[in-house]
């Protein structure tokens, strides 16, 4: 009698429903942490690898800009010696009394001194063999007294801050020349623009130099990247992915097959990313910015799309949410 009441048999069902909705929520729930835990993990690995890309990218670029200047120093202190060699070898004032004085002098002017110092010190012998000055053996044995003092030596400091300053300039004209040069993109440059438009989305003001320079300080550039070419390279990788998404299209058209999900736009044109794009740009430009201005901001953030759309897709959603 009991197993024919129906509301005996209805509380069964019941239980049994919530046992099977439960057992059903609890393996959606598992399989949703499984799923979080793998995709942490992938994230994880992928930043790791990125990192120690950049990493070992900067750590290139630093060696090659410290094997640059071991070259350049080498070659001043070759050409130093040889200079003051023929000085000594040519005679005149203040000449060196035996080759062993001028030996030891010239070394240890060239152990003590840097690449800023050491080019002065040659130029006062001439610069070159055939311009030789024998009268710079007296500013180079000035400095081997004062520097052997520990004393400062005006003409050294002098000399020193004029080559700094037409070092700067040869640096400036040379990062100019190879920045109107195309150059190729290297993986790691791509992962930290990538990086960092993720980090600063496009769409604010300056955003472009604060994303050259993430660049260029992540990894150590010798030759800097502008804002421009960060720019273009952007618009490129943004022109590629389109392309890349109506070949998928066309592709799927094709073989019959349905369109990927993210391809889809709906009613009014506006796609899951643009949508999305909109809604953090509300968020990001406060309503307390001029009105005009926060929409032309609103609009270059989603970049898809103009001024008008913007409005128009905002009101949309806002009459959607008060039905």
């Amino acid at each position: 009698a009991m197993n024919l009441d129906p509301r005996l048999r209805r509380e069964k069902v019941r239980v049994a429903r919530e046992k099977e909705e439960k057992a059903g929520k609890e393996e959606r729930e598992k399989r949703e942490k499984e799923e979080k835990e793998k995709n942490e993990k992938e994230e994880k690995e992928r930043i790791e690898k990125e990192e120690e890309l950049e990493r070992k990218t900067k750590q290139a670029n630093l060696k090659a800009i410290k094997d640059k200047e071991k070259k350049l120093l080498r070659k001043q202190k070759n050409l130093f010696r040889k200079l003051a060699m023929k000085a000594f070898e040519t005679g005149g004032e203040n000449n060196w009394s035996s080759l062993i004085e001028a030996n030891d002098e010239v070394e240890f002017l060239v152990d003590k001194l840097d690449l800023m110092t050491l080019p002065a010190l040659s130029s006062a012998l001439g610069g070159s063999e055939d311009n030789l000055s024998v009268s710079g053996i007296a500013v180079v044995r000035s400095a081997y007294q004062s520097t052997k003092s520990g004393a400062e030596n005006v003409y050294l400091q002098e000399q020193s801050s004029k080559l700094k300053r037409l070092e700067a300039a040869a640096l400036k004209e040379e990062a100019e020349k190879a920045a109107r040069a195309p150059k190729p993109w290297s993986t790691a440059e791509l992962n930290s623009l990538h990086k960092a438009c993720k980090k600063y989305p496009v769409g604010g003001g300056g955003k472009w130099d604060i994303i050259a320079n993430y660049i260029n300080q992540t990894l150590a550039l010798p030759v800097p990247r502008r804002k421009e070419e960060c720019l273009k390279e952007w618009n490129v990788i943004l022109r590629k992915n389109s392309e890349q998404a109506s070949a998928k299209y066309e592709e799927n058209i094709d073989d019959g097959t349905q369109v990927i999900q993210e391809d889809k736009k709906d009613d009014s044109g506006w796609s899951s990313d643009e949508i999305s794009d909109l809604q953090v740009a509300l968020k990001k430009f406060s309503s307390k910015i001029e009105k005009n201005e926060r929409w032309s901001k609103i609009a270059r953030f989603v970049a898809t799309k103009n001024k008008k759309e913007c409005v128009e897709k905002y009101k949309e959603i806002r009459s959607s949410l008060k039905k």
